[in-house]
């Protein structure tokens, strides 16, 4: 009787397992003692490894420099990736593969949020050693039709599209190592100018004279505004007002350098559309998924007709951050040789280096042999690509606004508002040392607070 009703037992015990396995697909029976390290052996899959691997979103980042023997001195991504602060995308402008639809889950990896990874810097073998023929060198500056087949230009192709579904054209894009790549959303075509705008260094920009005012608090009551507006064109960056602030900043406006965030203010009509109208730059042109998340939104806006919206070439991007690591790199080196002798007691020719870095030298202190070289923060402001934007077009460029901000300092951190500075970020005051070191080179003045005119190079 008891034989009888185990072997009931273990024909019921049979029957439950058989049917744990056809519903969940993968058992796990323990052999010996777990507390003796028992190992787990996994019965019942209904998936190899290679199948499971096959179901994970794809990871494989894109080819995007095409069309040049000459390969790129610098890598592009880890540049790029400096400047974005929300959405990361895999440089590129082919869009990832979207997740595969399954009955089973995939197999899961560890979760990161949104904006959490942190960009690589590109390793020092990478940045040019002579970062001034990067200052203006022979790339486009616009993203235009130049370079587009007749039948693309037209918008007679149709059939050609991304992972997506939409509508593409290719685009042929001239940087400092070559071309690029850039399969461009259709949707953009009627937006792109016929030719490039900008000049390198063996052209004539297109204007003689250019202001690039920056918005920081340090403008207010300058009283430079008639002098921002007697150049031939004046560069805003994020959307900047002028409105009540003409006698500090001016009122007259050539191209307005917009970050996404901006982008979407003016989508969502936060921000009121500039009168006269400016030519709006999307300063973020290289990332698909801002092109399609906010670009694409603030085209199907209302105010949006008959304005003149431009793509950035990614190539200004790329050399803009190029130039401002290199330099970056220059700064801490020379502070680091400083902090050195400083160890040694022996002296040194203070002639060799700035105030900038003698004052950061002597701040930081002595630096024995094995330390750390002291770094700055690596991400640029948006201010540095305005720039480079306006060294592409200007035969010279003189700066308002780009007094370094300070924790302590007395001014706000706009002129516009009373937004807290992100002193976390960037560094200003290094970004202030880079800006005089490119004014050695070209030919650029600052106007700042500490003196009127600062400028190495005087404008032709």
């Amino acid at each position: 009787m008891f034989r009888s009703q185990t072997m009931t037992f273990l024909v019921f015990m049979m029957i439950v397992l058989s049917v744990r396995v056809l519903l969940v697909g993968k058992v796990q029976i323990v052999l010996g003692d777990p507390a003796a390290g028992a190992q787990a052996v996994t019965v019942g899959s209904d998936s190899s490894p290679a199948q499971d691997a096959a179901l994970a979103p794809e990871g494989q980042p894109e080819q995007v420099e095409e069309g040049s023997p000459v390969a790129a001195p610098v890598p592009a991504q880890a540049i790029e990736n400096l400047f974005d602060e929300g959405s990361q995308e895999r440089r590129g402008d082919i869009p990832p593969s979207p997740p595969q639809q399954s009955q089973r889950s995939p197999a899961r990896r560890p979760s990161r949020s949104r904006g959490s990874k942190k960009a690589p810097e590109p390793s020092e073998e990478h940045l040019p050693k002579d970062w001034r023929r990067y200052l203006r060198p022979n790339i486009d500056v616009i993203m235009n039709k130049e370079e587009l087949t007749k039948m693309d230009s037209s918008g007679e192709v149709e059939f050609k599209a991304n992972k997506y579904g939409q509508p593409i054209v290719d685009l042929k894009v001239r940087t400092h190592g070559g071309y690029r790549r850039v399969q461009l959303e259709r949707v953009f075509l009627p937006f792109l100018p016929e030719s490039d705008w900008g000049g390198d260094n063996r052209t004539e920009a297109r204007y003689k004279t250019c202001a690039l005012v920056g918005n920081s608090g340090t403008n207010i009551a300058t009283g430079q505004g008639e002098d921002i507006d007697r150049h031939d064109a004046v560069f805003r960056i994020n959307y900047a007002p002028t409105r009540h602030f003409e006698y500090d900043v001016g009122n007259k406006t050539t191209f307005d350098i917009v970050n996404k965030e901006n982008c979407l203010k003016l989508a969502k009509g936060e921000h009121r559309w500039r009168r006269p109208t400016s030519t709006l730059i999307m300063w973020e042109a290289h990332s698909r998924v801002i092109r399609n998340q906010v670009y694409l939104k603030l085209l199907r806006s209302r105010g949006v007709q008959g304005k003149r919206l431009w793509l950035l070439s990614p190539a200004v991007v790329t050399v803009s951050r190029m130039v401002w690591l290199t330099i970056k790199k220059d700064i801490e080196e020379d502070i680091h040789k400083i902090r050195m002798k400083m160890n040694e007691d022996v002296g040194f020719d203070r002639n060799l280096f700035t105030p900038f870095v003698l004052r950061k030298a002597l701040k930081l202190g002595a630096a024995k042999p094995g330390d750390e070289m002291f770094s700055f923060h690596a991400k640029p402001m948006s201010g540095i690509v305005s720039l480079f934007f306006a060294i592409q077009l200007c035969n010279s460029v003189d700066l308002y606004g780009f007094d370094p901000f300070t924790s302590e300092a007395k001014s706000r951190y706009h002129y516009f508002d009373d937004r807290a500075g992100m002193v976390n970020v960037h560094s200003f005051d290094m970004a202030l040392e880079i800006l005089r070191r490119i004014s050695k080179a070209f030919p650029m003045r600052i106007h700042s607070r500490a003196s009127k005119i600062s400028s190495f190079a005087a404008p032709s």
